[in-house]
């Protein structure tokens, strides 16, 4: 197995090593301190298993790192690592592209098994306390189940627009709006425009009213 670590701070990074090297056969490992480091690694050589992103690093965050692999067509998987507890910062980098986001308070038995997880194609959230276990499922099903379209009209109908409104947005039928919103209501659990607009923001889905 190929491991990127991309952190900062070398106390943490020096342990997850050592968890990686614990749970795999001579694992190879490679620690970088900033994004650029990270971007001119996977430029020279994108052949890692995983990259495991801090979102905080001194001269970008995760979701600018998320962007130039993205931009730079590198197909290589990426999860966050990260002692971030919020909800938006999570679906953000989830949205950017990351496969999965560990809390930075992860144990060995739990790296194992996000890590397996993220390798077999799935996502994976860090439970972040015992009392967010119902609003991670929400939001992993959230991000999962929402599609581009549905999020570009949930977006705007954040902004107040009416269905006619979206479709000359978007350039599509005013059906093919209501199509989408009563998809959306049903996938969030909601039965107005209004509680659409407010269970999205409660979960992160989007940021404003």
């Amino acid at each position: 197995m190929k491991f990127l670590i991309v952190d900062d701070h070398k106390l943490f990074s020096d342990g997850l090593s050592t968890l990686l090297s614990d749970i795999y056969t001579e694992p190879e490992l490679i620690s970088v301190a900033s994004g650029q480091q990270a971007i001119n690694t996977l430029n020279q050589d994108s052949s890692f298993d995983l990259v495991l992103l801090d979102l905080q690093l001194p001269d970008m965050d995760g979701i600018e790192v998320l962007n130039k692999i993205a931009a730079n067509k590198m197909l290589v998987p990426v999860a966050i690592v990260s002692a971030t507890s919020n909800y938006q910062e999570i679906y953000a980098v989830l949205k950017a592209g990351a496969l999965g986001f560990m809390h930075k308070s992860i144990d060995r038995q739990e790296l194992e098994k996000a890590i397996n997880s993220i390798l077999n194609g799935e996502k994976y959230l860090s439970d972040l306390s015992p009392a967010a276990t119902d609003e991670r499922q929400s939001l992993k099903t959230n991000i999962e189940i929402l599609t581009r379209r549905q999020s570009e009209v949930l977006a705007l109908l954040s902004d107040g627009l009416l269905n006619k409104q979206i479709a000359e947005r978007l350039g599509t039928s005013e059906q093919t709006i209501k199509i989408h919103v009563s998809a959306i209501m049903k996938k969030l659990g909601v039965r107005t425009r209004t509680a659409c607009v407010s269970q999205a923001i409660r979960l992160g889905i989007i940021t404003k009213a």
